[in-house]
């Protein structure tokens, strides 16, 4: 539909759900050289969590052709579980970032 806007964002307070993010987002995983993950199959969302104090950022890819998962953090770029990424990816189906 011409003209018409998505939501570019989905945030929530809910503890379980921060929890699990900043847990699986603090778990150390796989570090990897290099992936292609510009193309039509994967999906790229930015995930911000924040309070008064600070807060951090990665991108998270999910390519749904392969059904991998990566998480670009603190300079590399790392696997993550498919799980995670379908998780995130309930949230923001029609969105591009995260903040909680």
């Amino acid at each position: 539909m011409m003209g018409s806007k998505s939501a570019y964002e989905f945030e929530t307070t809910d503890s379980k759900i921060v929890a699990y993010i900043d847990s699986t987002l603090r778990t150390n995983q796989t570090h990897i050289e290099e992936n292609h993950l510009n193309n039509n199959h994967t999906n790229k969302y930015r995930i911000e969590l924040s309070n008064d104090i600070g807060g951090y950022s990665c991108r998270l890819y999910y390519d749904t052709l392969y059904d991998k998962a990566y998480l670009e953090k603190d300079g590399g770029l790392y696997e993550a579980g498919t799980d995670f990424a379908r998780y995130i990816d309930s949230f923001l189906e029609n969105t591009k970032s995260l903040s909680i």
